[in-house]
């Protein structure tokens, strides 16, 4: 008599998903992609479907869906995990999810076959589907909730308040100091910090489009353009503009910029509008502290709003 294994559609499909989605959260850590746990969620549910898909298929066509799946999904996943990058980062990023497969397969065989608590898992949970799920599910999501409560306690240290002034024009952002950001101006030998070009918008047009329609303006805050590196991108320009002033407050200080200079960025700083402005560790020293705070918080801090 042939015993035939069953296997159930519907776990197959969880088991997957969730393996997916930690694999997926390991390589945007390594490649540093800004991926949003909403990215990840997708990229892990198009990667389980299509395993699914690949189950059911004829056996005549496997050999095709294999090599499909380890080109084109393991291509496709990334991509909607890291949103827009260049080919370079698509190439690394697919690259980077094999390693981190093969690194974790070979880990669980270890420990599955190895180990107590393989035998352990062999004989409890692995005789028990609905245990299984239930606690992978649960690890997973105990881990997002401790990583979101370590990105705010980590985030509550940087963030701060920024006030930008310019051509009498006041604009109040939500800024997070950058400590990775040390770009300096070639030419003015100056910091510069970046700002969602977006949130500088007022009367419905864009501080670029006054700028570059103003000849008079366009001279007075030296607009011009500086090269820079960044994630997914190899080289840019990054557009440079001075403004008449910056204020950072923190918790603990205000700091303050004359002329200060801010570079405009097209993209977004922040997935989930969590800041616009990413400031420079060079416009937060000792030279540019104008009060202590006694008692914390952005104490002092009053709003100009947008005229």
């Amino acid at each position: 008599m042939i015993k035939r294994k069953v296997i159930y559609l519907d776990e197959f499909f969880v088991i997957n998903f969730i393996m997916d989605f930690i694999v997926l959260c390991i390589t945007k850590k390594i490649c540093k992609f800004a991926a949003t746990y909403l990215q990840i969620l997708l990229s892990a549910t198009f990667g389980a479907l299509w395993s699914v898909i690949a189950l059911i298929v004829p056996e005549n066509i496997k050999g095709a869906v294999n090599i499909c799946t380890y080109i084109l999904i393991s291509a496709l996943m990334i991509r909607i995990c890291a949103g827009k990058c260049n080919f370079k980062e698509l190439i690394r990023g697919t690259a980077i999810l094999f390693g981190v497969t093969f690194c974790m397969a070979g880990s669980i065989y270890m420990i599955y076959y190895y180990t107590y608590a393989g035998y352990w898992i062999r004989m409890n949970l692995l005789s028990d589907t609905e245990l299984l799920m239930f606690t992978a599910l649960s690890v997973v999501i105990v881990g997002m909730i401790i990583k979101q409560i370590m990105v705010r306690i980590v985030y509550g240290e940087s963030e701060c308040l920024v006030k930008i002034i310019f051509n009498d024009k006041c604009f109040d952002l939500k800024g997070y100091i950058d400590t990775g950001n040390v770009l300096k101006d070639p030419y003015f030998k100056k910091s510069v910090s970046i700002v969602d070009l977006e949130s500088l918008n007022f009367g419905g047009d864009s501080i670029r489009q006054l700028i570059l329609d103003d000849i008079e303006l366009n001279t007075k805050v030296k607009y011009h353009m500086i090269p820079y590196n960044s994630l997914g991108c190899e080289s840019g320009m990054l557009e440079v503009i001075t403004v008449d002033s910056m204020y950072i407050y923190t918790k603990k200080k205000i700091y303050a910029q004359k002329n200060a200079l801010i570079g405009l960025s097209t993209v977004k700083l922040s997935s989930d509008n969590e800041f616009n402005v990413l400031v420079n560790i060079g416009a937060v020293q000792a030279e540019n502290c104008i009060k202590e705070l006694k008692f914390g918080g952005c104490y002092g801090f009053k709003s100009c709003g947008r005229r």
